[in-house]
């Protein structure tokens, strides 16, 4: 439901942060980092939020993840 969502309203940054804990907590880390590239696109900004999610433990310690937040908001934590 909530991969719909990101495609009908892209800009409620909530539905993208539900995916990629969901995606987190399923072990589909690929997919998780899909839509948080796709979030960050968009304009997101909230780093604190980004490393406050349920689920993401282990994603947020792969380069994959740091490679992304680099990119988009500079200074990764890990």
């Amino acid at each position: 439901m909530y991969m719909l969502s990101t495609i009908i309203s892209p800009k409620v940054y909530s539905n993208y942060l539900a995916t990629i804990s969901l995606n987190a907590s399923i072990d589909d880390h690929d997919a998780a980092l899909y839509y948080l590239e796709e979030l960050l696109k968009r304009g997101y900004t909230d780093r604190k939020q980004l490393y406050n999610l349920e689920h993401i433990a282990l994603l947020k310690i792969t380069p994959e993840y740091k490679d992304l937040i680099d990119a988009y908001l500079n200074n990764a934590r890990y």
